[in-house]
């Protein structure tokens, strides 16, 4: 079955900035090595920060996303040290980068790699891969619909830091199922919360950083929060509840008369409760507090149901 090849060698690279001796697949030190990788992903901070800024670019761009998986993984481990020895699309063995994908059992239809050095973040070697034609054109690529992402660390070499990307579309790259992993709350933005989509394909587990621009909805209703995703003509929700109890208007623990006439009070217009009562008193959830409320907290009050 006839393949293609992309293979775009890295055209910028900068000089590693002197880092303490350790041992490769270094993680980062600060906010990003805990940002928002769930736990059965197989990517470091690092790399899962590139698959995040390449969705983006190719989300602006009109093109879908990709996910990554376990395999894909591997293969971009593998790569990432082979430049240790050779900053090349060929392998120290002499055999083309592609065959890593033999090595790890993934078949495939088209692939593609990029490679850089010496970048210290994500954003940067984002921003070297995307300031170059060939690069760009890979991340961008609508013939792609799954990536691995590799980042490998040490003092002792030319660059320390090296980067790999692989992509690849596979015999039988259907998604069939999709899930959120991670927790919503009630107030946080879209992208901060950091969920992450896991998807089922062909490959098994396919992982990707779910972000705003996935969102199709976002609301509130009787203190629960619910955001909706779309993705690859999925969709899957995460909801969240307040930890506020529903017509507790004053928040000292019980439904009392005396919340019912806050309510009462706020609906003909005598106060303006502030935004953590006004939620409560919102027993509707119709974004409004009036005497159809105030009656219904009365009725809580009262043992009413």
């Amino acid at each position: 079955m006839k393949r293609s090849l992309a293979i775009i060698t890295a055209l910028i690279m900068c000089l590693a900035l002197c880092l303490p001796a350790g041992a490769a697949r270094l993680q980062a030190d600060a906010p990003l090595s805990v940002r928002g990788v769930p736990s059965e992903v197989p990517a470091s901070a690092q790399e899962w920060e590139v698959l995040r800024l390449v969705n983006i670019e190719r989300m602006n761009d009109g093109s879908l996303p990709l996910t990554m998986f376990s395999a894909m993984q591997t293969a971009t481990d593998i790569r990432a040290l082979e430049l240790f020895q050779s900053f090349s699309h060929t392998r120290p063995d002499g055999t083309s980068c592609f065959t890593v994908f033999d090595e790890v059992g993934i078949e495939w239809s088209n692939v593609g790699e990029n490679i850089a050095a010496g970048q210290q973040t994500p954003a940067a070697v984002m921003n070297s891969w995307m300031n170059s034609s060939g690069h760009r054109a890979n991340i961008l690529s609508p013939d792609f619909k799954h990536i691995g992402v590799g980042y490998t660390y040490s003092s002792g070499t030319q660059y320390g830091a090296y980067w790999v990307q692989l992509f690849c579309t596979g015999f039988n790259c259907h998604y069939t199922s999709f899930e959120i992993l991670g927790e919503a709350d009630m107030s946080t933005s879209v992208d901060g919360l950091e969920l992450a989509g896991r998807f089922t394909c062909g490959e098994g587990y396919c992982y990707m950083p779910l972000t705003s621009a996935m969102c199709v909805g976002d609301s509130t209703a009787n203190g629960v929060r619910t955001l909706t995703f779309s993705c690859f003509g999925l969709t899957a929700a995460v909801s969240a509840s307040s930890s506020l109890q529903l017509g507790d208007v004053d928040g000292d623990g019980t439904v009392s008369i005396s919340d019912a006439l806050l309510a009462m009070r706020h609906a003909m217009g005598v106060i303006s409760l502030p935004a953590d009562r006004f939620e409560r008193a919102n027993i509707d959830g119709d974004g409004d507090v009036d005497i159809s409320d105030a009656v219904s907290i009365l009725r809580l009050a009262m043992g009413i149901v």
